[in-house]
């Protein structure tokens, strides 16, 4: 393509950014601009022929007809309307069919909260403004905002250029505290000149500014006011609104007018694309500069100094809403906190902003990242899709972690205590409710101090009954409310004053135990310990065993089926505050038996399910229980009783897992073996024991006939204890018992 098919009228940056992509994909064309200086800040191009002077409407009729344009492309500046008047007029007068003129669209967005994207509205923008308690004033025109300016006092920091400066100096009072910024031109110098400006109040240099240039100009002249036009993104507008909220300086914004018949850059580029049947690269993503950040308690003085610095720059703040609310953007807020989308909402931006060099984005978490944060997996979904991993194709940028002071090293220097000695634990945004109150008991018993973090007064009330329950007299409880705030409270509170509590807000707590009891590690429980009543247990010796067999790890979900006293259940929830355990009995008499033996040891990591296995899964009355069972994985079984319903039991433990997503073939380990399929990644450990013969002809048959059990093991076992018959100490024989223990696959 030899001949210029596309005229650019240009006078913004998105002029010489849509030149520079047809020079990139070889295409001629013109640009005209309106100054010697706007020809110098253009690309050098052998594609971009420049023509640097202004151009009346019969001018560019006649320019028209001098070339073959297929495409106009009105690029100057949203308040030149003149101009814009005098392209629009040429291009009807000129008259050809195959001539297709768009009018660029500069974007005006900034901070989603104050402006909407397109058009002026002053009584919609004055009520956001108002709401957010920020002071700036908007002005359909410069008459307007220059009355506006005769009514006020102190320095005035015009950025509005030198084409409207002789509007802004009718009244001697307002030109006398003007400090005008204009471009490095002979024709802005000129005009400063005609207008009498004071040599010391001429700023003359190219921007856009930076943030901190522009909160620079401002203090360096006392700066009351400044005034600009809602130059948009490109044009540095967030920039200079943040440097003046941030130094307490007044911003008077002249509003862009509304155009109807207007394109965004991409429309533009994607018209040229169709009329001229080219590719042009235009679709691309702005690098994006991603920090992470931990905030603190909450307090904005104990931010570091460099999560302050970062959040000053951010074009972007991202965070839960409390976290974000005080702090201003240059362009945009978004209230969001799920991995999903954040990543989402990165790629959308990364296009939304193709003009910026690159986006700064800061998102916000509270406390410290590394310290039960959100931040973790927020970071891994980023990083997979700055990698381009799974479904995530267009971001590009960095990412970086920022700490931050948590809430427990403030509480802990607050109380004169230390951290490092201490078990802390969270519960705040814990869905599980069924098993956390466990956690709590065990870290309050075997522990001098707990740091508790909570999500709120609710989750206070429920450690205040927990306590009350433990009490073992050497137990004290202190509360920190609002940590850092002006409102902050740090007190001891009583477990009864805990359940009354009412007061909502954000509480870290410190619990203190001077009666530690020792934690014993492995099976411990005597039979003496347990309630019986008439209910059958099974034996210290073979209990101990059983534990051992059914290889139970932290975290792991257990099934007791036939749990008689809850014996087995018990021993089992005492290895590790983490092991949950479901006691599944259908005597009503064992049902309370295994409920008072809870109680008893405290093991409230123990659920008692009343009914038989497997209809109990469809029972009504514990369906959330039920649907625990049903959303995680069942890692280990007990079969204590069946009631001759073996084969029925295995037939449903066979199917428990077929849903369960904690452990598939496609998130295994890369350590795992190839042919390892994911029933066998969700198989259960089994035991179960027998101490008839027709009991043990039952399980044998069903292990030898069904392909999905497999590391069978069996074992006899005869336990003979001592009696003390006067002097003398006599073993008494138990009956011997059959243990099998094996593992199960699901079946797909």
């Amino acid at each position: 393509m030899n001949s210029e098919e596309v005229l650019i009228f240009s006078g913004t940056t998105e002029g010489r950014e849509l030149s520079e992509i047809l020079s990139e994909a070889q295409i001629y064309h013109t640009v005209c601009v309106a100054t010697e200086y706007g020809k110098f800040i253009m690309s050098d191009s052998k594609y971009a022929k420049v023509l640097d002077r202004r151009l009346d409407e019969e001018e560019i009729v006649k320019f028209l007809k001098e070339n073959n344009f297929k495409i106009v492309c009105d690029a100057t500046h949203p308040y030149a309307t003149l101009v814009t008047k005098n392209i629009k007029n040429a291009v009807n007068k000129f008259g050809c069919k195959e001539l297709n003129y768009f009018r660029l669209r500069r974007d005006t967005r900034f901070s989603n909260e104050l402006t909407p994207s397109v058009g002026f509205d002053v009584d919609k923008k004055e009520k956001n403004i108002q709401e957010n308690q920020l002071d700036i004033k908007y002005f359909n025109s410069v008459l307007e905002c220059e009355k506006a300016l005769e009514k006020t006092t102190g320095n005035i920091l015009l950025t509005t250029g030198s084409k409207n400066l002789p509007e802004f100096t009718v009244d001697e009072k307002v030109k006398e505290r003007l400090y005008v910024r204009v471009l490095p031109g002979v024709e802005s110098i000129k005009i400063c000149n005609e207008q009498q400006i004071a040599k010391n109040k001429i700023i003359a240099i190219q921007g856009p500014f930076s943030y901190e240039m522009n909160k620079f100009f401002i203090e360096n002249y006392n700066i009351k006011i400044l005034v600009t036009k809602e130059s948009g993104i490109a044009g540095g507008f967030a920039e200079k609104i943040q440097a003046a909220v941030d130094s307490d300086c007044m911003a008077y914004v002249i509003g862009s007018p509304v155009e109807d018949e207007a394109y965004n850059f991409i429309q533009v580029c994607e018209h040229i694309q169709n009329i001229l049947n080219v590719k042009l690269n235009f679709n691309k993503t702005v690098p994006l500069d991603i920090s992470l950040i931990g905030i603190g308690p909450g307090k904005s003085e104990f931010l570091t100094e460099e999560a302050k610095e970062k959040i000053n720059n951010a074009d972007i703040l991202i965070g839960a809403s409390r976290m974000i609310e005080k702090y201003p953007a240059k362009i945009e807020k978004n209230p969001i906190y799920m991995p999903k989308d954040i990543v989402n909402y990165l790629k959308n931006i990364s296009k939304k902003y193709v003009l910026k060099k690159k986006l700064n984005v800061s998102i916000l978490f509270s406390g410290d990242i590394g310290f039960y944060s959100g931040c973790k997996a927020v970071r891994k979904a980023i990083e997979n899709a700055l990698s381009k991993k799974n479904d995530f194709q267009c971001l590009e940028g960095t990412i970086e972690v920022i700490p931050g002071i948590s809430s427990v090293i403030y509480m802990a220097a607050k109380c004169g205590e230390t951290w490092q000695d201490a078990k802390i634990q969270s519960i705040h945004g814990r869905k599980d409710k069924i098993f956390w109150q466990n956690e709590i008991v065990e870290s309050i018993l075997h522990n001098e101090k707990t740091f508790l973090i909570v999500s709120g007064v609710e989750d206070i009330n429920e450690i205040g009954k927990i306590v009350t329950v433990i009490q073992n007299g050497g137990i004290t409880v202190k509360f920190g409310y609002h940590l850092s705030y002006e409102d902050e409270e740090i007190a001891e509170i009583s477990a009864r004053d805990c359940i009354l509590k009412s007061k909502k807000g954000l509480y870290v707590l410190l619990i203190k135990n001077s009666k530690v009891a020792p934690k014993i590690i492995g099976p411990k429980l005597k039979d003496s310990e347990f309630i019986r009543a008439k209910v059958p247990m099974t034996k210290e010796e073979v209990r101990h065993i059983i534990v051992n067999k059914l290889q139970l790890q932290k975290g792991d979900m257990m099934l007791d089926i036939g749990s008689g006293t809850g014996s087995i259940a018990i021993e089992a929830a005492d290895l590790d505050e983490n092991i949950r355990v479901f006691a599944i009995e259908t005597k009503k008499e064992a049902v309370d038996l295994i409920q008072k033996n809870v109680e008893k040891f405290k093991r409230f990591n123990v659920k008692v399910i009343s009914g038989m296995f497997p209809d109990v899964l469809d029972a009504k009355e514990n369906e959330e229980i039920v649907e625990y069972i049903k959303e995680n994985k069942v890692n280990s079984v007990f079969i204590g009783g069946t009631k001759g319903k073996f084969l029925e039991i295995i037939k449903a433990l066979k199917k428990i897992n077929f849903e369960e997503k904690n452990q598939t073939i496609e998130n295994a380990d890369s350590t795992t073996s190839p042919l390892v399929t994911s029933n066998e990644l969700s198989a259960i450990n089994v035991v179960t024991s027998a101490v008839t013969v027709e009991s043990i002809a039952q399980i044998t048959e069903v292990l030898n006939s069904d392909e999905n059990i497999y590391d069978v093991d069996i074992t006899q076992i005869q336990v003979s204890k001592a009696e003390t018959l006067g002097k003398y100490h006599l073993f008494k024989g138990q009956n011997p018992i059959v243990l099998f223990a094996f593992k199960l696959k699901m079946e797909v």
